[in-house]
């Protein structure tokens, strides 16, 4: 948890698309999505790359 939310407040000071904006765009296109099936792969996708973002931008310790 400490990790998300270090890179939440990371994300707008770089010149990257904010975690909070790329969690939200995903939420509405998920919402356009019918079938329960195609939710749950078009949602595991997007957690991965929002994690991926949030790795890449917390500098390690």
């Amino acid at each position: 948890m400490d990790l998300l939310l270090s890179c939440l407040d990371r994300g707008s000071h770089l010149n990257q698309v904010s975690p909070v904006l790329a969690t939200i765009s995903a939420a509405e296109k998920l919402s356009r999505i019918s079938t329960v099936e195609e939710r749950i792969t078009y949602w595991k996708h997007a957690s991965h790359r929002l994690i991926s973002r949030c790795t890449h931008m917390v500098p390690a310790r």
